[in-house]
């Protein structure tokens, strides 16, 4: 079982040989409960062509039942430190005995807008849709593996449809609709 510093380097590595990402800015969160809960969470940012990229390393050293722990990827079209906070933010509550594993198939309410004045204060737990299964997996040994999903900012009417018809029905509206995720200001599709 790798070490948490193994661990971090073996992301770290991932996601630099991903993205292809030689230049990219690892930031920490000193503030809140995560210097308490996750004291070496780190976030990585790197720029992938016109958006930015946050990636979160340090929340899959949480394990709540299971072979693996998840990562978290935003994805913005401008660069805001206010997203390591929102990475921070939600690699705390996985970290929490009090809430539950997040991984695909949930949303985390976030409380204010992941941007600027965006509708969307609500993050969908996703698969990796624009990057694929060679981002999604990460195997450190037989028996440790980092999944690596994608935080989707939704409205709190998309998280309300999540509820009564279910994330892939939710899913399936944006793929019907086209949804466009970088659009800080969009509407909701439902």
């Amino acid at each position: 079982m790798p070490s948490v510093l193994e661990q971090q380097n073996a992301i770290q590595a991932h996601i630099s040989n991903f993205f292809k990402a030689e230049d990219f800015k690892v930031f920490s969160w000193g503030l809140g409960g995560i210097k308490d809960s996750l004291p070496f969470f780190r976030v990585m940012r790197l720029k992938q062509g016109d958006n930015w990229v946050y990636v979160s390393n340090g929340a899959s050293t949480i394990q709540k039942g299971g072979n693996y722990g998840c990562e978290f990827v935003l994805v913005s079209p401008r660069e805001d430190p206010l997203l390591v906070e929102l990475l921070a933010m939600v690699a705390h509550f996985q970290s929490a005995p009090e809430h539950r594993f997040i991984d695909v198939g949930n949303y985390v309410k976030i409380g204010r807008p992941w941007l600027g004045a965006s509708a969307c204060t609500n993050l969908l737990v996703s698969l990796p849709y624009p990057y694929g299964p060679d981002l999604e997996w990460l195997h450190l040994d037989k028996s440790q593996h980092v999944r690596f999903t994608w935080l989707v900012p939704i409205t709190d009417d998309e998280a309300k449809h999540a509820d009564e018809k279910g994330i892939d029905a939710l899913e399936a509206l944006f793929e019907k609709t086209g949804l466009a995720y970088l659009d800080i200001d969009r509407d909701s599709v439902v």
